[in-house]
């Protein structure tokens, strides 16, 4: 059985996968989820919900079925 050692594959311990691959760390595209506590609470809050008819039919929905929480923020 032949065994390697892992400095012998990978010679420089600190290699990022973007040097080993050989892709630009600007090319690489972000993850989609970026946290935000404003735009959260922006986009699903409470006065938002409110101030559309859809918005209110989701909170009058969940209060019927008797939620705890109307909203997730």
């Amino acid at each position: 059985m032949l065994s390697r050692s892992v400095s012998g594959v990978f010679p420089d311990a600190a290699v990022t996968w973007t040097q080993l691959h050989g892709v630009r760390d600007e090319l690489i595209m972000k993850r989609q989820y970026q946290p935000s506590k404003i735009r959260r609470k922006r986009q699903h809050g409470f006065l938002s919900r409110n101030a559309s008819k859809s918005g209110r039919a989701i909170l009058r929905n969940r209060r019927r079925v008797g939620r705890k929480r109307l909203t997730p923020v």
